[in-house]
């Protein structure tokens, strides 16, 4: 595996947000703040700046910051995450404080197990020492990355309105 970093997402990379978003077929892209939803780039990047600054949230949405997660060698996007400042009772059962996507071609090469760590620290920049990792019970991939990040399992909750379980870690870091 290449080394990573964590990028702030501007418009300098619009065209490669976009292929990133083809990859995934239409489909809702975990760890993207939304941006399955966006109609355009500058709308999500704005979105992302309300998100930071906690301004305008819609319900339910917490402060959060989102980075690119960029291979420094090719300076490709490889994937997505997204990191929550704070939970909201549905976070807390279900979502959890980080969020992250892998680009479908780029699946299976580690890029999820390093892009979780990376978040961490992240996190731990602040102020979340515990912290909540969520995933679909049946996504084998995420678990591996989780538990390779040291996650602890809590439980599994079922969500009635995507009729889903969810497994819940928590990752001490200090």
């Amino acid at each position: 595996m290449k080394k990573i970093v964590l990028i702030n997402p501007t418009i300098a990379y619009e065209a490669e947000i976009k292929k990133y978003v083809e990859e995934f077929d239409n489909k809702v892209i975990e760890g993207s703040s939304q941006l399955f939803a966006m109609s355009n780039i500058k709308e999500w990047l704005q979105y992302l700046k309300n998100q930071k600054d906690a301004k305008n949230l819609p319900l339910g949405r917490v402060p959060s910051l989102e980075f690119l997660v960029v291979d420094i060698e090719s300076t490709e996007l490889v994937g997505l995450v997204n990191i929550r400042l704070s939970l909201t009772e549905y976070l807390l059962n279900y979502g959890g404080h980080i969020g992250y996507s892998v680009s479908p071609k780029h699946r299976r090469k580690g890029y999820g197990t390093e892009i979780l760590k990376l978040a961490l620290q992240e996190a731990t920049k602040h102020g979340i020492k515990q912290v909540l990792v969520t995933c679909k019970a049946d996504n084998i991939g995420s678990m591996k990355v989780i538990l390779n990040n040291k996650g602890i399992l809590e439980d599994q909750r079922y969500e009635p309105e995507q009729k889903l379980v969810f497994n819940r870690y928590w990752i001490s870091v200090e």
